[in-house]
């Protein structure tokens, strides 16, 4: 592999990003819209 130039490469370790219990702000609704799925039935 030296020979040829190639390198290894290294898959990222897998990172959580859904945190739903974050002390970041949370985005404004700022189109008031209602995420009810009462209404699906």
């Amino acid at each position: 592999m030296r020979d040829n130039f190639l390198k290894v490469l290294q898959n990222r370790r897998y990172r959580k990003t859904t945190d739903s219990h974050h002390g970041g702000p949370v985005a404004a609704n700022l189109f008031e819209q209602d995420f009810d799925p009462k209404g699906l039935h």
